[in-house]
C-alpha cells in the first residue's frame, strides 16, 4: 500500500480524529474510506454519462432506421400490431397480402 502525503485544514482534520476515535478505526482507514466514495461517485457520474451517450447514439441510429423502414413500407396504413395480431391469430398461416386485407376489413377500409 502506498503512502502519500497531503494536506488538510487543521478544523477538518479534528473532524476525522473525532469520527474515527468514535467509531474506533484509525484515521487512515477514514480517509480510505472518504477518498474511496469520493472516486466511486465520480465512477459512477462517468459510467452514467457514458451510458446516456450511447443511449443517444442508439436512439439517433434507431431513428434513422425507422425513418428509412417507413419511406420503404408498402403499407403504411397498417401498423406492426395490427399485423401481428392477425398473424398469431392465424397461426403464421397467411400471407403478408392475406394479413393486411384482414386488417384492412375489420377496420371498414378494406
Amino acid at each position: 500500500m502506498a503512502k502519500v502525503n497531503i494536506y488538510i485544514p487543521d478544523e477538518m482534520l479534528e473532524r476525522i480524529d473525532a469520527d474515527a476515535s468514535a467509531a474506533g478505526r484509525s484515521r487512515s482507514s477514514v480517509v480510505q474510506e472518504a477518498v474511496g466514495e469520493y472516486t466511486g461517485r465520480r465512477r459512477t457520474a462517468n459510467d452514467a454519462a457514458e451510458l446516456e451517450a450511447g443511449v443517444r447514439r442508439a436512439l439517433e441510429t434507431m431513428d434513422r432506421i425507422s425513418e428509412q423502414a417507413a419511406a420503404a413500407d408498402p403499407y403504411p396504413d397498417v401498423s406492426n400490431s395490427e399485423f401481428l395480431a392477425v398473424m398469431r391469430e392465424s397461426r403464421w398461416s397467411l400471407s403478408v397480402d392475406e394479413a393486411v386485407a384482414i386488417v384492412r376489413g375489420r377496420r371498414g377500409d378494406g
